[in-house]
């Protein structure tokens, strides 16, 4: 059979019967009332179960009579009350230290060894050429009447270095300048002599003029022998100048 044939000979869905709304079935006047019953019953019940369940979660507080609560409040009146614990602190005992006295060690005595003695060289403050020179430096005041030999070795390096040298090289050039002085002044007091005394004086007194000579053979020799000299005034003035 062919699928032509099928569809002819199927017979056709009956259409679904439709109604008018004159034909439509009618509500019954009294179910708006039922409907409202049925809410507010519903709804009563609701709410009665709710305050039930609220009745049950809130707490009930208890109620105590007043006789109780007075024999309650006496009875703890009536219990002694504890004593109040004093805290007692606790003293460490202190211990000192002990200090121990160790008693005096005496170190051994050794016997004496003998150690053997050096010779201990004298120290010489000038050798004999420091002498030599510094004897020179008064001589020739007296043999040139001139302190050439003391400028000489404080110009040189070789000999103003030396403490010896140096020292007799500055005291003669003080002498020199002192003597000079000496020598003017013994020139006036010899012209006034003489001529107060008639030419006397003249005769007499021309030695003055050799004091200075003497005093600087003196200190020559004194040089030579390894001695400083001592210049009254004028030794003192040169330490506090530097210059020996």
């Amino acid at each position: 059979m062919s699928e032509e044939e099928s569809k002819i000979t199927q017979p056709e869905p009956a259409a679904p019967e439709s109604w008018t709304l004159e034909n439509a079935p009618q509500a019954p006047e009294h179910l708006e009332d039922v409907l409202s019953e049925k809410l507010s019953e519903a709804a009563q019940r609701v709410t009665s179960e709710l305050d039930d369940l609220r009745s049950e979660l809130t707490p009930v507080e208890p109620v105590l009579e007043t006789p109780i609560v007075e024999a309650v409040a006496r009875a703890a009146a009536e219990i002694p009350q504890p004593e109040p614990v004093i805290e007692v602190p606790i003293v460490e005992p202190v211990v000192e230290p002990r200090s121990f006295e160790l008693p005096p060690v005496t170190p051994p005595v050794l016997p004496p060894t003998e150690t053997p003695q050096t010779p201990v060289e004298p120290v010489t403050e000038s050798t004999s050429d420091d002498r030599l020179m510094a004897a020179l430096t008064w001589a020739s005041m007296v043999l040139l009447q001139l302190p050439l030999v003391s400028v000489i070795q404080l110009l040189s390096t070789s000999s103003k270095n030396r403490p010896f040298q140096r020292h007799h090289a500055v005291s003669s050039l003080l002498f020199y300048a002192a003597a000079g002085v000496y020598e003017i002044l013994a020139g006036i007091a010899y012209v006034i002599l003489g001529v107060v005394t008639l030419g006397i004086g003249f005769a007499c007194l021309w030695v003055i003029f050799f004091v200075p000579h003497l005093l600087a053979l003196y200190y020559a020799l004194q040089a030579y022998n390894g001695k400083r000299v001592e210049l009254p005034v004028l030794s003192d003035f040169a330490r506090k100048q530097g210059w020996m």
